[in-house]
């Protein structure tokens, strides 16, 4: 899973054998997947700064639990929806080599591209 090749370059990109190709870990990570990764991180933080926007303008927030954070502050709120999606990201990135992962993957990023998209349509009737 994580070695030391993880930090200080790793040795394998891809499986050796053809039996091998099923959940299989390995150390380096194509350029193409830590983009992605990156990019999901990009997301989640807007949409915790357009979240933020939106309540400063009279919005309201529908999640329970992201309620019950912004109700211990903003920083709280910031800190632990970050902190959640890293560990998510960390773990995406582990078994990048399962199907269904790179199936979520996909899925994480287009909820999170609607969720930016809907973010956009309430700002047009929020902002002054």
């Amino acid at each position: 899973m994580i070695s030391r090749y993880t930090f200080w370059g790793g040795r394998r990109r891809e499986v050796r054998r053809a039996s091998d190709s099923r959940h299989v870990y390995v150390d380096r990570f194509s350029p193409g997947w830590l983009f992605a990764l990156l990019f999901l991180f990009v997301l989640c933080l807007s949409d915790g700064l357009l979240t933020l926007i939106h309540l400063q303008n009279g919005g309201i927030e529908e999640n329970p639990l992201m309620d019950l954070l912004l109700k211990e502050g903003m920083r709280t709120f910031l800190v632990v929806k970050l902190l959640a999606t890293t560990t998510g990201i960390v773990l995406l990135c582990l078994h990048k080599n399962h199907r269904s992962v790179r199936l979520l993957m996909g899925i994480l990023l287009a909820l999170y591209g609607g969720l930016l998209g809907y973010h956009y349509y309430l700002l047009q009737f929020t902002l002054p």
